[in-house]
């Protein structure tokens, strides 16, 4: 978990609407890697099911897509039962903290739209296995970013709906309960636009609702749903953005060439200087060069310890000088650093910037 203080926002831009697996869609595609939704999911004790996720075209556009594929009958399931999940889990503390905060929400406005009390709330399609993974995989996504969540006003649908209490209207009454507070705008859509589950994570989750709040836009991702529709194309738009004042700029050093290295090190002693902070990790044989410190290149480092810049090394080469996956080593490293990487870990090694949480990943 990154214990980090949030410097980022995340805003969801649901022009057509929100559900649980829009979100998880809309965060893979902004960067958190499919390993981090994998690791959390199989935290639970859940089976007969599998996940994936792929790319499409939607409207003309690339989006991501998370499906949950359930091959066999799985049980209702109380709020209890799925607390008891996922409080026995090894997910951390903080995945906890936001899955069962959205839970606790559905099993209110459960209660109260039924009569009930928290407890003997029984939830029928929320408590199925895919949208347990579903918040449980958002909630992972949220904590890998380590970023605050804002949201547009929620756009609701108009008609009827089947569920297992019988024809109900749209919005469904546990999914206008849960927005109680929260601003909403109505459609002439005759379709289930926000989803009790999409609904409750926002209700959850997020500081502020409405415009775009201010920010410097740092990644831009789109998450489809599971349908198109004619009045909505079904995606959810997830801007990812930052405060110009909190960047920072993560330096890793492919290259052996010490022109490299020396640009490298006097780019970060400029960007140093205007008020960024800098860290440098050098990849593969360049870490010879840092255990001589010989030459300009010592000369570089020994002048950017000295002004405040951090500097680490990866002992596995970048460009298949040694075993092992590169882009992997790349990845773990920046875990090490509290640094999660955003984009599909395999490009670390061939593409030459990403935007990471705060940082800036600069490839030589």
């Amino acid at each position: 978990m990154n214990t980090e203080p949030t410097k980022l926002t995340l805003y969801l831009d649901c022009f057509s609407g929100l559900s649980g697996d829009m979100i998880v869609s809309a965060l893979l595609d902004v960067g958190v890697p499919f390993c981090v939704i994998e690791q959390a999911v199989s935290a639970l004790p859940l089976t007969g099911y599998t996940i994936r996720h792929e790319k499409e075209i939607r409207s003309a556009i690339e989006v991501s897509r998370f499906h949950v594929n359930v091959m066999q009958q799985q049980p209702h399931r109380h709020l209890s039962c799925i607390r008891d999940m996922i409080e026995n889990s090894k997910l951390n503390d903080h995945v906890k903290h936001i899955s069962l905060a959205v839970f606790e929400v559905l099993a209110q406005a459960e209660a109260k739209v039924h009569g009930t009390t928290v407890e003997k709330v029984h939830f029928h399609e929320v408590g199925a296995v895919d949208s347990i993974i579903d918040v449980v995989a958002a909630a992972a996504g949220i904590d890998h970013l380590n970023a605050a969540v804002a949201c547009a006003r929620v756009p609701l649908g108009r008609g009827f709906v089947n569920t297992q209490h019988g024809v109900l209207p749209l919005p469904a009454p546990a999914t206008l309960t849960i927005l109680e507070g929260v601003p909403v705008e109505g459609t002439e859509v005759a379709y289930e636009l926000t989803t009790p589950t999409g609904a409750a994570f926002v209700k959850a989750l997020a500081t502020h609702f409405g415009p775009i709040p201010p920010m410097t836009p740092i990644r831009v991702g789109f998450g489809a749903g599971s349908r198109t529709l004619k009045e909505r194309p079904g995606i959810l738009r997830a801007v990812l953005g930052g405060n110009n004042a909190m960047r920072k700029l993560l330096l890793v050093v492919f290259s052996n060439n010490p022109c490299k290295q020396n640009h490298a090190f006097l780019h970060a002693l400029d960007l140093k200087q205007q008020g960024h902070q800098v860290k440098i990790i050098l990849e593969g044989e360049a870490t010879q060069c840092l255990a001589k410190r010989d030459g300009k290149f010592g000369e570089l480092f020994a002048l950017a310890k000295a002004q405040g810049i951090i500097a680490g090394v990866c002992k596995t080469a970048a460009h298949g000088c040694s075993t092992g996956d590169p882009a992997r080593n790349v990845v773990d490293l920046a875990r090490e650093q509290n640094l999660p990487l955003i984009g599909d870990m395999r490009e670390h090694a061939a593409i030459g910037k990403y935007v990471t949480n705060g940082f800036e990943l600069v490839m030589y």
